[in-house]
């Protein structure tokens, strides 16, 4: 009972490590990589950097250019819906929608004269949730020196078809700047090419790409909150157009390399693009391959316990065989031996009443016994 029980044991302390190891994997490059929502109290960035946004008295902004980046609402920018009718039936089906976002970086001091965009007040770079317009549509609300509104972007499709074969949406060339960009689904995940390099709007926003700052007499400084509240952590792994001027982001990225003790995924990806997608159709070809072969071997092993019975049983039965036949044999030689025996007696008798009617003979005398 005690080697069970040890047995017992051991088996569900490896599988512990083996979910631990399971978890930390999976967990690496979400720490890595992945972005998530600023919810105003500063509980999740990439920069490391907390709660500065209850702590500032002034924010400035700079103005990155464009990303494709997750969406907030999917089915507002034609992305899969949640219903059987688009060919999904989870959530995980449409969650990694995305759509041309704004990159920008958020500066914060404490004095209330302004803030300077340099690396010693640099918080976070951000991109937007809610695309183009609702970047546009935050700054011509609470932003008085906006260069662009929303009437600018009024003639930008959404998904929508060309009339051949393709659809048109707001994308992001190669440089960082938007434009029309052309898809092969109705969707918009998969770029074909440029419709319209959009150069009017680009100049507007260009104009942005200096320190911008947020605080007004009229507004304080909602322009900026207004806008990280419909943003996330804009990833330095993800796209390489995301601000980073005190090095804070790639820091934590590396630090959290080392203490899984991993490689830095963002020097990988940058060295070999498209490492990762290789690196899982590596591992699944062999983890495909592995199970063939024990499949194999299950079947040989069947295949050799199936012939190890066959025989067996044939031993077994020559054997019985071989036993009935001593037995047989053993019958018939022990009744031969008696038929011998019974024919000597049946000679002895007959000898001796032969001697004894010789003996009478010669005693008889003259034909009368005496």
């Amino acid at each position: 009972m005690s080697s069970r029980k040890t047995r017992t044991a051991s088996s569900s302390q490896k599988a512990q490590w083996i979910i631990a190891l399971g978890t930390s994997v999976i967990l690496l490059p979400l720490v890595q990589c992945a972005s998530s929502r600023y919810n105003g109290d500063g509980l999740y960035q990439q920069s490391g950097k907390m709660t500065w946004m209850s702590q500032s008295s002034s924010f400035s902004f700079e103005y990155l250019g464009c990303v494709w980046a997750v969406t907030e609402d999917n089915e507002d920018w034609g992305c899969l819906a949640n219903g059987s009718s688009d060919g999904t039936s989870s959530w995980y089906m449409m969650a990694n929608c995305r759509r041309a976002q704004v990159a920008y970086n958020i500066y914060a001091s404490s004095s209330s004269s302004g803030t300077k965009c340099n690396s010693g007040n640099f918080k976070e770079s951000f991109h937007t949730t809610n695309s183009l317009s609702g970047f546009v549509s935050t700054l011509s609300s609470y932003y008085t020196n906006s260069p662009i509104t929303s009437n600018d972007l009024y003639d930008i499709p959404t998904c929508s078809s060309d009339g051949n074969g393709n659809y048109l949406n707001l994308g992001c060339s190669d440089d960082g700047n938007f434009v029309i960009a052309k898809f092969s689904d109705q969707y918009c995940m998969k770029n074909v090419g440029t419709y319209d390099y959009l150069k009017s709007i680009n100049k507007y926003l260009s104009k942005l790409s200096g320190c911008n700052d947020c605080s007004d007499s009229t507004n304080g400084n909602t322009a900026c909150t207004n806008i990280i509240t419909y943003s996330e952590s804009c990833s330095v792994v993800d796209n390489s157009i995301c601000g980073d001027p005190d090095g804070s982001k790639s820091k934590a990225v590396k630090a959290s390399s080392k203490t899984t003790g991993g490689v830095s995924s963002s020097s990988l990806m940058s060295k070999f693009p498209g490492i990762g997608n290789s690196i899982k159709y590596a591992l699944g070809s062999v983890f495909l391959l592995a199970s063939f072969i024990m499949f194999l071997g299950i079947l040989m092993m069947n295949r050799r316990k199936r012939r190890a019975n066959l025989n067996r049983k044939y031993r077994q039965a020559s054997s019985s065989s071989n036993n009935r036949g001593d037995k047989t044999s053993s019958r018939s030689e022990s009744s031969r031996g008696r038929s011998k025996s019974a024919s000597g007696r049946s000679r002895s008798k007959s000898r001796t009443r032969s001697s004894s009617r010789h003996e009478d003979y010669l005693n008889v005398d003259d034909g009368v016994y005496t």
